[in-house]
């Protein structure tokens, strides 16, 4: 679902408005919250019930380096598109070549009308739509990069996880007794 999100999210324009965004983002929270139990479960459920607090602990912390190396490398990665089209889209205009980092650095950042206003009133109607378009190149990008990914995490999690690795349910062990064949707390009554 959460793949199928992001596709949805696909097809932005820069005349889309946030409106565009909505369906996928209430199927993509749908899917994300569809897929925590059972990620829980899963995780203290493969192995054995003394051990369920660890499996737990670890499903938590991966979790997390999961969405921050997410945002790294997403965040990365939209940086280096936009700086690669600026330096192709700004090769013909030679007085913005020598400043393609500054702009797309003011692009990534969200201040697009700013990187307009440094170009010289020369080129500024010529060149004042690469921004835009460039964000929504990295964009869209993103969508589909992350969409390829949430799809290949839900065919193999279907592949790979089987019933047979699933512990069977466990009770918790009993405390030992103080004396042999009294049950705990029988020596104080």
């Amino acid at each position: 679902m959460v793949g199928a999100a992001l596709l949805l999210m696909g097809g932005v324009t820069e005349s889309t408005g946030w409106e565009h965004f909505i369906p996928g983002l209430v199927l993509g929270g749908i899917g994300a919250g569809l897929v925590n139990p059972p990620l829980a479960s899963t995780a203290v459920g493969v192995v054995d019930f003394s051990r369920s607090g660890t499996a737990s602990g670890v499903n938590g912390t991966f979790r997390q380096l999961g969405v921050s190396a997410g945002v790294a490398v997403l965040g990365s990665t939209f940086a280096v598109i936009i700086g690669d089209r600026f330096r192709g889209g700004l090769g013909g205009v030679p007085e913005l070549a020598g400043r393609s980092d500054q702009l797309a650095a003011l692009t990534r950042g969200g201040e697009i009308d700013q990187a307009v206003r440094l170009a010289p009133s020369s080129t500024r109607t010529r060149w004042s739509t690469s921004p835009r378009q460039d964000s929504w190149t990295g964009l869209l990008s993103l969508l589909t990069v992350s969409a390829s990914l949430a799809l290949v995490g839900g065919v193999l999690s279907l592949l790979l996880i089987r019933p047979a690795d699933f512990q069977a349910a466990q009770a918790p062990k009993a405390p030992a007794a103080d004396t042999p064949g009294q049950s705990p707390g029988a020596a104080e009554s």
